[in-house]
């Protein structure tokens, strides 16, 4: 819970505070703090000269950037590099407060990137909103009490904040690296296993995680299911037999891990919408018409 009387600023709608720091590779321009009024309409849009951060006190709404729309709420860091251009929607029945800094010099580029925010528009809503609201209404609050034209004081609290906001997103990120090369030695195991009677939850076990844990991963990555995918493959090898060879349905089943041919066959009609005999049919006639026809046009073209 924030305490409003602690910080006096936070009793007015807006306030804003310049610096003259010059010659510096990073320099605070602008620190501010905002309480906006409820609108039903979008602010901007306004194209950025400055890097931009926000921290959302509270409220929320939305980002528009290139026909891309970032949700904006409570706890969530929003920064924005220069040369774009943006516009905001706050939720008039919930408008957000916001304390945000504006800065410039040659370093900001590397000092956004390090931080893991780019060189683009970042919303991203940290975990934890206590130790993040604290710092950013300290530092706030120095730049409102202290005589401090140049910045100085300010500087230090931005590269706090920056270091914060590495470690907490460099941590995300890291979670997230370890989580893709999980799935992508999941999907290596499966199209080297899939024969075999495996299952989303005897690929689990393998692995060493619930099936929930599996699942989830799984589905953020590649955007279906561990036992979906597994079928795919299945389907796919099963349909390159079909096409290419003379195995009885029975074995095709078998081959590609299938339960049973009648199973086999019920699955491989909804992705195909034909029966596994039927398009075995279909591709080799397909296949044979395209052998006449290179073999015709190889006759047509050949000399007398």
């Amino acid at each position: 819970m924030i305490d409003d009387k602690k910080y006096t600023f936070l009793q007015k709608n807006v306030c804003v505070k310049f610096y003259s720091l010059t010659d510096y590779h990073i320099r605070p321009v602008v620190c501010a703090w905002e309480r906006t009024s409820p609108r039903k309409y979008p602010v901007g849009p306004w194209k950025l000269t400055n890097y931009i951060v926000h921290f959302i006190l509270d409220g929320e709404g939305v980002c528009y950037y290139e026909n891309k729309k970032y949700v904006v709420e409570k706890g969530a860091i929003f920064a924005i590099a220069p040369g774009k251009t943006v516009s905001y929607m706050q939720n008039p029945e919930n408008p957000w407060r916001s304390i945000w800094f504006e800065i410039n010099g040659s370093d900001c580029g590397t000092l956004f990137e390090q931080s893991g925010l780019g060189n683009d528009v970042f919303v991203k809503t940290v975990s934890d909103y206590d130790k993040f609201a604290a710092m950013f209404l300290s530092a706030m609050n120095d730049g409102i009490l202290n005589e401090d034209p140049q910045g100085f004081i300010m500087l230090s609290n931005l590269y706090r904040i920056f270091a914060e906001i590495a470690a907490e997103f460099a941590s995300a990120r890291s979670q997230k690296t370890i989580k893709t090369q999980l799935v992508e030695k999941i999907v290596d195991y499966i199209d080297k296993n899939y024969c075999n009677d495996i299952s989303a939850g005897t690929i689990a076990k393998t692995f060493f995680v619930s099936p929930q844990y599996l699942s989830r991963i799984f589905r953020r990555e590649i955007k279906r299911s561990p036992q979906a995918y597994l079928t795919s493959v299945r389907l796919s090898k099963a349909a390159e037999m079909l096409a290419n060879g003379s195995f009885t349905i029975s074995s095709i089943s078998e081959s590609t891990g299938f339960a049973s041919p009648y199973y086999f066959s019920e699955v491989f009609k909804k992705k195909y919408l034909v029966s596994p005999a039927k398009y075995r049919a279909r591709e080799q006639a397909a296949k044979k018409l395209s052998e006449l026809n290179a073999v015709s046009k190889n006759t047509d073209g050949s000399p007398m």
